[in-house]
């Protein structure tokens, strides 16, 4: 949240902060849904607009928020597993990068 407030003071330019709720929403542990709520809130003491989307894939979802509002880059970090994993079940972080199309991806 922070690189995103930072990068767009040096842009002066608004942004928004995403959570993608999907079906796997409902299995997240009271703990996990806690740090959500946590960051998103984060994102608004920083000045940042925050938003929830029902969708069935984060990818789809926040590149279609991007696309319908005109923006040009996201911000995304990437969960901290092991190389394997991603691997076989592919990142979240690489599917964005490969759909995002003429976006700009940090």
């Amino acid at each position: 949240m922070r690189a995103a407030r930072r990068l767009a003071d040096e842009l002066n330019a608004r942004w928004t902060a995403i959570y993608v709720e999907t079906p796997n929403h409902t299995r997240l542990s009271q703990d996990e849904k806690s740090r959500v709520a946590r960051t998103l809130q984060l994102a608004e003491t920083l000045g940042g607009q925050v938003t929830t989307k029902l969708g069935r894939s984060m990818p789809e979802t926040v590149l279609a928020y991007a696309r319908k509002h005109n923006m040009t880059k996201i911000i995304v970090g990437k969960p901290i597993r092991p190389r394997w994993y991603e691997l076989l079940r592919g990142s979240v972080v690489d599917q964005l990068i490969a759909r995002a199309g003429r976006l700009t991806y940090t």
